[in-house]
């Protein structure tokens, strides 16, 4: 990755510019490297795409999509809705999504969060780190 003049360049953003292409609308498709990296840390499931021959990535991606739950009671769909009104583990990031929704509603709430998340999984990628559950790294009380 290389940053220049403001610009981010680099194989790692454009895989992630052409898998937003594939997600569905207010869904989430994310690269095999990231799926293993938040897989058994962030409370979602991923659902395999096959790998992927995508425009100007030398190699074809295997891809995957975050499983959706459709819920007919919830104005939002997707997996961000599902983990904030049904995840049990819980994270500084559904706290945050939680507090918006108080704020300024539900449906804006997943809407925040649904353009965060991105940002923290590529970041985990990018320098190989593990999702922080608490914003100062301290360990979180296990989910009974």
């Amino acid at each position: 990755m290389v940053v220049e003049d403001g610009d981010i360049f680099g194989d790692g953003i454009n895989v992630a510019a052409r898998l937003k292409a594939l997600a569905e609308p207010g869904g989430i498709c994310v690269s095999a490297r990231v799926q293993e990296d938040a897989v058994g840390k962030l409370d979602l499931a991923f659902e395999d795409m096959g790998e992927r021959a995508l425009k100007n990535i030398a190699r074809p991606v295997r891809a995957y999509r975050v499983a959706m739950e459709r819920r007919t009671d919830c104005e939002g769909t997707g997996a961000v809705a599902a983990s904030l009104t049904h995840g049990r583990q819980w994270s500084w990031l559904k706290a945050w999504g939680i507090q918006v929704a108080q704020r300024r509603g539900m449906r804006r709430a997943i809407v925040a969060v649904a353009r965060r998340l991105p940002v923290v999984l590529h970041r985990m990628w990018v320098d190989g780190s593990e999702f922080r559950w608490r914003k100062d790294g301290a360990a979180v009380p296990a989910v009974a």
